[in-house]
């Protein structure tokens, strides 16, 4: 079996306002700790729970967020949620 994936935050379609906002927290879990994830390709660190956060920057309008997940023996998943940001 493979690994699972889950985006906690933000959900899929959020809108975000205001340049303070640029800077966005992704977060979620997987169900191997030992597997490596990545949000729009920078490595997220990931906990003995399997929680993992990486930050990424947005752009104004409408953004896609790609999370993936691979673990030890090569099975990768990946899970694509979008955000939009308006100034």
């Amino acid at each position: 079996k493979g690994v699972d994936l889950t985006i906690d935050s933000p959900a899929d379609g959020t809108e975000v306002f205001g340049k303070n906002n640029q800077s966005l927290t992704v977060s979620g879990k997987v169900s191997k700790p030992s597997a490596s994830v990545s949000v729009n390709g920078g490595y997220a660190r990931v906990d003995l729970d399997g929680k993992y956060s990486q930050t990424v920057r947005l752009n104004e309008g409408e953004n896609q967020i790609i999370v993936r997940a691979v673990d030890k023996a090569g099975n990768a998943v990946e899970k694509t949620i979008k955000v939009r940001l308006t100034f």
